[in-house]
């Protein structure tokens, strides 16, 4: 399943690197998470830039502009991979990051 939305991406000092970067975000097979012995949790997702290549890292901070969780906050999720650069896009694993409420 995928969605797209738009990002503001952050370095993890709290530099705003972009915003309104739209995205696609594509879950993670099922079968791709156990083959992996572990290292894929359940809450990874490829991020896939819609509109030419973007400045991205391991560790930055996307949040998403469209999308917010029950408190009203928007959804984040955490650059957990390399990038890979193309001609025309940027491809890169990312987690969600889970907020637990007592």
């Amino acid at each position: 399943m995928s969605t797209i939305s738009s990002f503001t991406i952050e370095r993890p000092a709290g530099t705003p690197i972009a915003t309104g970067v739209d995205c696609q975000l594509d879950n993670i097979t099922v079968m791709v998470a156990p083959g992996s012995g572990g290292a894929v949790p359940y809450n990874s997702y490829m991020l896939i830039s819609l509109s030419g290549p973007i400045d991205i890292a391991n560790g930055d901070l996307l949040l998403d502009e469209v999308n917010v969780d029950a408190k009203g906050n928007p959804v984040q999720y955490r650059v957990s991979g390399n990038t890979e650069q193309f001609d025309d896009h940027s491809e890169v694993m990312v987690t969600k990051n889970v907020q637990v409420t007592p």
